[in-house]
């Protein structure tokens, strides 16, 4: 799946509660009817490989239970239900208001931010500690529920279950490029005895099929003969660097910042993305506390009763704060290269993956679940591009773009083309279902423009803010440093219910069919995968901080009978090894182990990590995981997993980190500006502020 970084999705439900001065102590635990089953809620889609895994489970339990040896235990069938809309907790907090005796469930797999959720009502289903125990959980992560908000006795609410982490996927032939700059052009030395990594670079820069392509596209942005050029080799004289600067954000952001000084002209050409900029910050006030939650940004502080003890006010309120100042410490590092051009930030569904394979960017930060989408396939393939008079070169349409097609849905306004899948527009009125890959209008005057287009059959509409910009009424397409307009195209804006994205509207004839040879994309033998920072600096006097992502079994009470049925099926799950069929093969294994193989996530036991890395089937990036995960079960002193503050305002934080970050960015790439922590704190508190008041 294309995550790419799975953020959970948060739920507007709390955050409105929180604005009503509502406290947990006002909430009323209540029993569900018993109806003698469990029922499972689930985020990730039911037709993906983990959907698959966990209904092929269920019904597995389903027949186990029947065995006469089974029966009279207090074991009950189960059923699953997906939510349409992912990881979020909207329907939960529904649920949860409104008391929902009859259709609510009993376990999801979800973030232990729905946990804290949970807990304001006092509805927490709590595993017994013996259990718990008995799961074999790393110690890397069997600590989760101790950072879940009124979770003050560390009661087991949740269960990890599958993993993945994050990592730098390397463009070799762009990097190597710029690398080979520097050391030509601005004297910059390798430090000998720790080159390896900058030598495989440049080597593979040198003798790669895609020279032509990555030379034509950043060639032209390269800064030319001046003072701009004498100062930049003055400052980079007696610059030395080594492998050891892919260890952390301080030297990486550096480095990347001299590299797009050395390449400035076009501002559409980035070396280092972030997909989950949040990430990067977290990770290095983790760095830098030495794990001390209390020294980080949102720390431990009874006081604060309506967030669950914890304090999200001082790190962006009180400037006298050690929490301020850090905060503060992490933003300037990450401005300085949104200054200077370097520095891309993702969001909102945008992955520097697709810039990587394109060659227009270095270094690509993000999950490894997204693995697969930091390459192309061998071979030539046929894409879609923007076809403008005067475009110096083909630039494609993103990535589910939606490509309008004859409306066969009555109920719909608009029917769509995204790859081989046939989707939905539902008006802004629309009470039925909508599902997780069909959208809905937001009001009355999006359903007015989605119906203008509806029969312009083949034409496009496009979120694509990396090439796309308005400028009066006209809709412009960067083309290196100038703007061309699209004939046609007009801007709808933010047109999509859970969507913060601005569409376009593309007319066909503004949209051509391509072939992208091999050479013109990177394939999987131009990149490579090394582990994304886990220090913020190279001080040698902080721990290396590593970032889990991935659901894990949270649980609701219910009512006496189901909760210890519930508790029978998380038990079975770790612990029964059952028959599976993987692929022509069939092993027994536990359900947890199998349904990590097939959705290919890492198992968060000791066990699990324990194995060695050869005798499992990995790719380049779960190895990565994998291995950093051995370090924090081994040494846990030194190497510590970073887990969010579970809570209500969670997610409400880290999409402003996000998005008050992506927002410099495009101030930046559009007028110049110079943006500094001042400005990002003014952005940043005006969508936060009325969060925590």
């Amino acid at each position: 799946m294309k995550k790419r970084n799975l953020l959970l999705a948060s739920s507007i439900f709390p955050a409105i509660m929180a604005l009503a001065g509502i406290s947990a102590a006002c909430q009323k635990k209540f029993d569900q009817v018993n109806d003698g089953k469990l029922v499972i809620n689930y985020g990730f889609s039911s037709t993906g490989a983990q959907g698959r895994a966990l209904e092929e489970i269920v019904a597995k339990y389903n027949e186990w239970i029947k065995k006469p040896e089974n029966q009279g235990k207090g074991y009950m069938p189960v059923e699953t239900k997906t939510n349409p809309n992912g990881y979020s907790t909207n329907d939960l907090g529904t649920k949860l208001h409104a008391k929902e005796r009859r259709t609510f469930y009993n376990l999801m797999f979800n973030y232990p931010t729905a946990a804290a959720i949970i807990a304001e009502y006092d509805m927490n289903l709590r595993f017994k500690d013996e259990d718990y125990e008995s799961y074999g959980l790393s110690s890397a992560f069997k600590d989760v529920n101790k950072y879940i908000a009124y979770n003050k006795n560390n009661e087991k609410w949740v269960v990890p279950v599958s993993r993945s982490s994050e990592m730098n996927a390397v463009n070799q032939v762009v990097i190597g490029k710029l690398l080979k700059a520097l050391k030509d052009d601005y004297s910059v030395k390798f430090k000998e005895g720790n080159k390896t990594l900058l030598e495989k670079y440049v080597k593979n820069y040198e003798s790669s099929a895609d020279k032509t392509t990555v030379d034509s596209i950043w060639d032209r942005s390269k800064l030319e003969d001046g003072e701009a050029k004498n100062k930049l080799k003055e400052e980079l004289k007696d610059y030395e660097i080594s492998d050891d600067v892919f260890t952390n954000y301080v030297d990486l952001i550096k480095l990347s910042n001299y590299m797009k000084r050395a390449f400035p002209k076009d501002k559409s050409l980035y070396v280092l993305g972030l997909d989950s900029v949040p990430n990067a910050v977290y990770a290095m006030a983790r760095s830098i506390a030495k794990g001390d939650l209390a020294k980080e940004l949102v720390t431990p502080d009874e006081a604060y009763v309506g967030t669950g003890g914890y304090d999200y006010s001082s790190f962006h309120r009180n400037p006298d704060s050690p929490q301020y100042k850090l905060f503060k410490k992490l933003i300037d590092y990450i401005l300085e290269g949104i200054n200077t051009g370097a520095v891309w930030i993702g969001g909102g569904w945008r992955y520097g993956s697709g810039s990587l394979t394109k060659h227009k960017l270095g270094f690509s930060v993000g999950s490894t679940a997204g693995y697969y989408h930091t390459f192309e396939k061998d071979g030539s393939k046929t894409v879609t591009q923007y076809n403008v008079t005067g475009l110096s070169e083909g630039i494609n349409l993103p990535d589910g773009s939606l490509k309008i097609a004859k409306n066969g849905n009555s109920s719909a306004i608009m029917q769509y083309k995204s790859g081989t899948f046939t989707n939905s527009i539902f008006p802004s009125t629309y009470t039925g279902t909508v599902g997780r890959h069909n959208k809905q209008t937001v009001d009355s005057n999006a359903d007015s423009l989605i119906r203008e287009y509806a029969d312009k059959e083949d034409a496009f509409i496009v979120s694509d803010p990396a090439n796309l910009k308005v400028s009066g009424s006209d809709v412009k397409i960067k083309n290196g440093s100038t703007e061309i307009t699209i004939p046609g195209a007009k801007a709808l804006g933010k047109i999509f219910k859970n969507d913060n994205k601005d569409y376009y509207f593309i007319p066909k004839e503004s949209t051509k069919s391509a072939t992208i040879g091999e050479e013109q994309v990177a394939n999987k033998k131009d990149v490579d995968w090394i582990s994304a920072p886990l220090k913020a600096n190279n001080s040698g006097d902080e721990i290396s901080a590593i970032t889990p992502q991935g659901p894990s079994i949270v649980g609701i009470h219910a009512n006496e009978a189901e909760n210890e049925a519930a508790r029978k099926f998380v038990n079975w799950f770790f612990k029964e090894k059952v028959e599976y069929t993987f692929g022509s093969e069939k092993k027994t294994v536990t359900s947890l182990e199998m349904f990590n193989e097939k959705g290919s996530y890492l198992t968060p036991t000791n066990e699990f990590l324990q194995k060695d890395a050869k005798n499992l089937k990995l790719n380049e990036a779960q190895k990565l995981a994998f291995e950093n995960f051995k370090k924090a079960n081994s040494d846990n002193a030194n190497y510590k997993i970073v887990e969010d503050v579970s809570s209500k305002l969670s997610e409400l934080l880290r999409s402003n980190i996000q998005s008050a970050l992506t927002s410099m960015t495009s101030l930046v790439a559009n007028s110049g500006e110079i943006v500094d922590f001042t400005k990002f704190l003014n952005l940043f508190n005006g969508q936060f502020n009325e969060q925590v008041a």
